[in-house]
Formats: structure tokens, sequence, C-alpha cells
């Protein structure tokens, strides 16, 4: 009796060990996802004309690549859809 009593606290404390482990799992995974999702759909990508001679290039603190073309408005009214 005592040792059916043991077996069955080692295989719950087992079970519940491993439950634990797939949740705490499951979560961090869903967790990256949600970043690598909010990351990924907020670029715009416009192609850059043939033959174009970018004036420079530099990056922001949030690590966005702009990019100054000639013929470029600094302080366009456009929306995020039209290209430049």
């Amino acid at each position: 009796m005592v040792h059916s009593n043991i077996v069955f606290r080692s295989i719950l404390t087992l079970a519940l060990l491993f439950t634990g482990l797939v949740f705490t799992n499951g979560t961090i995974n869903h967790i990256q996802l949600v970043r690598a999702q909010t990351i990924s759909t907020t670029i715009n990508e416009y192609p850059v004309p043939k033959g174009s001679d970018p004036w420079g290039t530099t990056t922001d603190s949030k690590g966005r690549v702009w990019v100054a073309l000639p013929g470029c408005d600094p302080s366009p009214m456009c929306s995020n859809t039209t290209p430049p």
C-alpha cells in the first residue's frame, strides 16, 4: 500500500512538472511569435528607381533605414502607400 502511494505521487508530480513545462514553453513561443509579427507588419518598402544615385543613407534609433534620393520632398504629404 505504501509503495503504490509513492508511485502514484511520483507519477502525479512528473505529470504536473511536464504540464507546467508545456505551458511555459507555449507562452514563450507565443510571445516571440507576436513580437515577430508586430515587427514584420510595420515595414514599408519602396523601390529605388534604376540609375538613380542616392544622396545618402542613414538609420534612425529604431533601426529603420532612410534613403535620400534626388527629387524627394523633405516633408512629404503623401500616404504610406505612395512610393517616393
